[in-house]
């Protein structure tokens, strides 16, 4: 009886540290397909995770889908699947339109910190015909 109760006390306790995000993993072909925005960019701000949905504004850096304005801003709910970004930090993001309107993503979507090791799939799986255009205001 002792031992239920220490293993109750502490699934109640540390119940929530417990949860990870539960998502299928998806292939970047697939993600590039089923997202109506695909860029690198540079994060302008901090998420922050004390509010229920946070605004990221990016600085697009290149486009590869779905966007070819020079910033944007992308929403993630607050949750074990979002994406944890810094400000100044470069990312590859994937993003779908909410009921049309506003970019959301998060993890599940493929969104993460650029770095060589990670993007090269991503990158590889972007259509042959597809040239990315730099974003540079000109």
């Amino acid at each position: 009886m002792r031992n239920r109760l220490f293993v109750l006390v502490l699934v109640m306790g540390f119940g929530k540290m417990l949860l990870a995000c539960d998502c299928m993993a998806i292939s970047a072909e697939n993600s590039f397909k089923k997202n109506d925005a695909v860029f690198i960019g540079i994060a302008e701000a901090d998420a922050d995770f004390k509010t229920t949905t946070m605004e990221i504004p990016f600085k697009v850096v290149v486009g590869f889908k779905g966007s070819s304005e020079k910033a944007v801003k992308v929403y993630q709910r607050t949750s074990d699947c979002s994406v944890s970004i810094k400000k100044d930090e470069a990312y590859l993001i994937y993003a779908g339109r909410d009921r049309g309107r506003v970019l959301q993503t998060d993890i599940c979507r493929r969104s993460k910190e650029l770095s060589a090791r990670d993007i090269v799939e991503d990158l590889s799986a972007m259509p042959p015909q597809l040239n990315p255009a730099p974003v540079d205001g000109k």
